[in-house]
This record gives structure tokens, C-alpha cells and sequence, in this order.
């Protein structure tokens, strides 16, 4: 096994109220494993990942207003090789561009600390895909022991070719004061995803607590969508993945 990472961030303040930022993060990790000390072509398994994230950034802030616009780019890769015949090849470049505003009011009507966001995003992804792979067990699919080791020559799942992957998500919460002691969240996301033309509506939102000066109490409530992304998923036609999370904290 082997893997390097990569950090970088420049930050430039033009003025009082504009600041740039410049960023980049990436990552290689490989391992590569023999079954026999022969290192015979049917023995090795092989898993590489591998991405390259910049971001360019703007942002701007005047009194109770702020905002911030963002462009990135990612190539990433992710190969896996087992024997001879089965290998799951995946190269995908993400561009993506976000932009958000916030405002803030000590009090308005009888509430207070309002903070008010409103934002969205566009993600356009290629994927370039090479599979031989046997059927992957999904969720939901129960295991049989007994049934011997997987077949190596298996490649049940095969396909090769380019998939375009593009969503687009907006958003929009509201935080206020019922008391010194007592916030509340409530938002709502709604994300496209182009590739199915399936709309998410999602609801969240948070109740917050202040129980002592040093003591705070957390319960947050949403719901969470996403599309089909990742290796054999690209290949059908999919509804978005769903999820309701229930959070329960203590600070």
C-alpha cells in the first residue's frame, strides 16, 4: 500500500469587504496484494482511488449582508483489478459552481439573532466507465453462506462508455430567537437531478436550547436525497436514494 495527499490555500483580502480564496486538496491511495508469492496474474487484487480538488472562491461582506461565490473542478479515478477478467475502471470530472447570500438582524417583531440564507448550486459530472465486475450485492440482499469463493471469471455486469451526471439543488433557512435561550431552523432544500428528471423536496430543521451558560441541547430533524452515482448505479435508471435523520445532541 502506498498514498500521498496534497493541501494548498491562498487567501487574498482585496478589501474591507471582499476576500478571494484559492484552494486545492488531492489524494492518491493504491494497494496492490498477491495470493501467491509467484505473483501470478489470476493471484493480485488491485484498488486505486484518486482526486484533484480546486476551488476559487469570492467573498463579500457589508454590514448585515454576506455572500460567497464558488467554482470547482475534480478529475478523479477510482480502478479496481482482480485476476485477469474482472476490473471496475472509473474516471469522472466534476464541475461545480455554488453561490449563497446571508442576512442578519439582531430583531425583527418580537423575534431575535435572525439569520436568514439563500443560496444554490449546479454540479455537471462525466463519468467515463470501463466494467467487468460480477453483480454487486446492494442493500437488501442477503448473503448465503456456504456457496464457496465469489468466481473470478465472473463479469456478470459489463459495460463501457460515458454517463453525464447533472444536478442542481437551491436552498433557503431562517433562524430566529424565541428568548435568549430558545432558536429555532427551519428550511427547505429542493434538488434536480437532471439525469432522471426526479425533483427532491427536503425539509429540515432545528430546535436549539440553551439549558445552562455551558450547556446546550440539540434536536434536528430532515430529509436527505441523492442520485445514483456510484459504479453500477449509473447504469439504471434509478429514483433518488432516501433518508430521514433524527438528531438528538448535547454540548
Amino acid at each position: 500500500p502506498n498514498y500521498y495527499d496534497l493541501q494548498a490555500r491562498i487567501d487574498r483580502e482585496l478589501s474591507s469587504r471582499w476576500t478571494l480564496s484559492l484552494s486545492t486538496t488531492g489524494s492518491i491511495d493504491t494497494a496492490e496484494l498477491f495470493a501467491d508469492k509467484m505473483q501470478s496474474a489470476d493471484k493480485r487484487f488491485y484498488l486505486q482511488t484518486e482526486f484533484l480538488r480546486v476551488t476559487g472562491s469570492a467573498h463579500w461582506h457589508d454590514g448585515p449582508w454576506s455572500a460567497v461565490v464558488a467554482l470547482s473542478e475534480m478529475p478523479s479515478g477510482f480502478t479496481f483489478e482482480r485476476g485477469e477478467v474482472q476490473h471496475a475502471k472509473i474516471q469522472q470530472l466534476s464541475s461545480a459552481a455554488r453561490a449563497e447570500l446571508t442576512g442578519t438582524a439582531r430583531g425583527v417583531g418580537g423575534l431575535t439573532d435572525l439569520t436568514w440564507r439563500l443560496g444554490g448550486e449546479a454540479n455537471v459530472n462525466r463519468n467515463d466507465l470501463d466494467l467487468a465486475i460480477p453483480t454487486p450485492m446492494h442493500n437488501g440482499v442477503k448473503m448465503v453462506m456456504g456457496q464457496g469463493t465469489a468466481n473470478p471469471n465472473d463479469t456478470s455486469t459489463s459495460f463501457a462508455g460515458v454517463v453525464w451526471t447533472p444536478d442542481f439543488g437551491a436552498w433557503t433557512d431562517l433562524t430566529v430567537g424565541l428568548d435568549p435561550r430558545i432558536h429555532v431552523t427551519g428550511g427547505l432544500r429542493v434538488d434536480g437531478f437532471a439525469r432522471t428528471g426526479d425533483v427532491a423536496v427536503q425539509p429540515r430543521g432545528q430546535l436549539q436550547i440553551k439549558l445552562t451558560d455551558a450547556t446546550t441541547a440539540r434536536l434536528a430533524a430532515g430529509a436527505y436525497r441523492r442520485p445514483a452515482e456510484y459504479q453500477d448505479e449509473l447504469l439504471h435508471d434509478l429514483r433518488p436514494e432516501r433518508a430521514t435523520q433524527l438528531i438528538v445532541g448535547l454540548d
